[in-house]
């Protein structure tokens, strides 16, 4: 679980770029979702990085199927 912010970070990074991405908003961005979650046995932080890591699949794998900017926001709405 420490190392999910990281990849977070990283998948962002992948899909999205940084060159329109405000780096330390991101990082407080990411660190605040994970802050944010309650302990529940199924909607977590967990939970929330296996839909983002799913969802960063698909879109790598599939990148001629989305345009552009699905492909920006698909990260963040995941």
């Amino acid at each position: 679980e420490p190392t999910m912010p990281q990849m977070i970070y990283h998948m962002i990074k992948v899909v999205v770029g940084f060159n329109e991405i405000n780096v330390q908003n991101l990082r407080e961005f990411i660190l605040t979702v994970r802050k944010c979650y309650r302990p529940n046995p199924y909607h977590n932080w967990e939970h929330a990085f296996n839909v983002a890591h799913c969802m960063y699949n698909i879109v790598i794998r599939n990148l001629s199927l989305f345009t552009d900017i699905e492909v920006r926001k698909i990260p963040f709405f995941s």
